[in-house]
């Protein structure tokens, strides 16, 4: 099979200019994910320190003041990305229609 030079159909299909949005999307859910197991951490202590000593807080590696802090600034970050997300999508709407 010859090799003509073309490119294939599904990559003339991708559409990069979604690709920032797909991104803060993809930050979005980490952010969120990671103030949601850093949530977890804090009321769950008594819980894992006897399921799950191997953790850092119920093992004793780790403070909760610190935890608790990174744990509101990934929600924070999480919500102001998904803010910052939705007002490029209402410009984007806003231009075209």
């Amino acid at each position: 099979m010859a090799h003509t030079g073309d490119p294939p159909a599904a990559a003339q299909a991708l559409d990069w200019g979604l690709l920032p949005r797909a991104l803060l999307g993809v930050l979005a859910l980490l952010c969120g994910n990671g103030f949601i197991v850093g949530i977890n951490q804090v009321y769950d202590v008594d819980i894992d320190t006897v399921n799950k000593p191997f953790l850092p807080i119920a093992a004793g590696a780790a403070l909760l003041c610190p935890l608790i802090s990174s744990a509101v600034r990934l929600g924070v970050v999480g919500c102001a990305t998904v803010l910052l997300k939705c007002s490029v999508q209402d410009v984007g709407v806003r231009r075209t229609g």
